[in-house]
């Protein structure tokens, strides 16, 4: 699903309304220091549901354009007007026809039919003067799980942070150990969600292999029924080729 554009109100440096676009399979942002180009970064992992503390910030607050600190009596009004602002940032995504197709079978609420007819999906995150934060698709508010889970479907994943490449991230990459290896695939595969399906499973499976070979749960070495399991299949009916 491409994205159409991204317009941001008072992030950071972009004060007022200010729309980027436009973006192609391959959009490349270039400039020279300073220049806001960290900031556009920042404003779309904002926008995708990263926290705050992730964005090179404490708090909500600090996201939002403050412009010119006031020097003087002259600028109280000013000052106030500044205290007042609010910030929002808005990624606008272009759905195709096979992504129209996969709303209609995903959705279940009805208030959402709207939605899926429409042609943009619409995701807007934003930070009232009093710094807190809201979540909104197409112009609806909704909690961050629900925010979270409209991003899923589009295939943007915020856990595992699936979206974009920063610098140092394949070196990163390159350094974790085998198993934070197998914990980011789980993460970026969605296989990670189903951790506590499978963990009541494997315990289910596991009581009965101990029912069915030691005549009661008492027996909790779960490894060793496993191959017991394995060893009395292998034992039954099985004849070992013979190679000439």
């Amino acid at each position: 699903m491409p994205v159409k554009y991204l317009e941001l109100e008072n992030f950071k440096s972009y004060g007022g309304k200010q729309r980027i676009s436009p973006f192609t399979e391959f959009t490349l942002v270039i400039g020279p220091n300073g220049s806001g180009k960290s900031n556009l970064m920042d404003s779309i992992l904002f926008v995708l549901g990263v926290q705050s503390r992730d964005l090179r910030s404490h708090q909500l607050r600090d996201l939002m354009h403050r412009g010119v600190s006031a020097t003087d009596d002259t600028d109280a009004a000013t000052t106030s007007q500044q205290q007042s602002l609010h910030c929002r940032a808005t990624l606008v995504y272009q759905k195709d026809d096979c992504d129209k197709n996969r709303d209609d079978e995903e959705e279940e609420d009805k208030d959402d039919d709207s939605d899926d007819k429409a042609k943009e999906i619409v995701f807007s995150r934003h930070i009232r003067p009093a710094g807190v934060g809201s979540y909104h698709v197409n112009g609806k508010t909704v909690s961050y799980k629900q925010y979270e889970e409209h991003l899923s479907r589009i295939g943007v994943l915020v856990q595992a942070c699936n979206f974009l490449v920063f610098q140092g991230d394949v070196e990163a990459l390159a350094r974790k150990s085998p198993m934070e290896l197998v914990q980011l695939m789980e993460n970026v595969s969605g296989s990670a969600q189903y951790q506590a399906e499978y963990e009541t499973a494997y315990s289910t499976t596991a009581a009965c292999v101990s029912t069915e070979f030691c005549g009661g749960p008492q027996n909790n070495n779960v490894a060793d029924l496993a191959q017991r399991s394995f060893d009395n299949d292998d034992t039954q009916g099985y004849n070992k080729p013979s190679f000439l």
